[in-house]
């Protein structure tokens, strides 16, 4: 556990707000709970003004929540960052911008000093990313642009070039908000449904309704005004029965 770690997961793990462990005090430590009743201890050495800097931008884990005062952002100064640095900048540089600050975040992500370096057409894949460092990235950029984006964003957008792309697309032009689109909200509803999954009491009510939603969609766009030769169900008049056995059927359920 206190072996030699590679420059990325170092950044990483500080970016968390916690600190490496040496051999002597990871020893010490690991004394110390030997000797203590807690069920689950957790042996890490945390730095304050780095939580502190994460209760100020709003990425701070809530189960750290109470090791320091948390105090929001105001004014979207710091999660707006993105939107405020391209206010100024004129159309035909936007993407040049947007490229920028991808980088920037990559860069951070793998503990680079040098965002510049970061090849903008090389594939995350090839820059060293892992799983971990894709959902870091995207949430760096969430917290940057204050759009709801993919959990899969490095991986439907391979290299930091298409990410901008991306992004550019999304963000607003002249102030106006970007139109919505189906796309889009889908995005948001999976990302709500993704903190929903926590909550063990509402999961099995967010599951009927979603696969309720799933059956109506699929009548919204049939070809044809039947299903396996029977009539499309009026879901909106259908009884709370009869939307049941319309769900069981569609899965198969006993």
């Amino acid at each position: 556990m206190t072996g030699e770690r590679a420059a990325p997961e170092k950044a990483h793990i500080r970016r968390l707000g916690a600190d490496l462990l040496g051999d002597a005090e990871g020893l010490a430590l690991l004394d110390t709970a030997l000797r203590r009743d807690d069920p689950a201890p957790l042996l890490v050495p945390f730095r304050a003004s780095s939580l502190a800097a994460m209760a100020r931008d709003g990425s701070l884990p809530e189960i750290l929540s109470g090791l320091v005062p948390t105090r929001p952002a105001h004014g979207g100064d710091t999660v707006d960052s993105l939107r405020r640095r391209l206010s100024g900048v004129a159309e035909a540089d936007r993407p040049q911008a947007v490229l920028d600050v991808v980088r920037e975040h990559v860069a951070e992500v793998l503990g680079r000093d040098a965002p510049a370096a970061v090849e903008a057409r090389a594939t995350f894949k090839d820059l060293g990313f892992d799983s971990l460092s894709a959902v870091e990235l995207r949430n760096g950029l969430a917290r940057a642009t204050r759009l709801q984006l993919p959990a899969t964003l490095a991986f439907d957008h391979p290299t930091p070039e298409a990410v901008a792309a991306y992004l550019l697309e999304r963000l607003p032009h002249g102030g106006a908000a970007a139109p919505p689109t189906i796309e889009r909200e889908l995005e948001r509803l999976e990302r709500l449904v993704e903190r929903l999954a926590q909550d063990r009491q509402a999961r099995a009510g967010v599951e009927l309704r979603m696969r309720a939603f799933n059956v109506r969609v699929q009548s919204l766009l049939a070809s044809e005004d039947t299903t396996n030769g029977a009539p499309v169900a009026d879901l909106d008049a259908a009884s709370d029965e009869e939307m049941f056995a319309l769900i069981d059927e569609e899965f198969g359920a006993a």
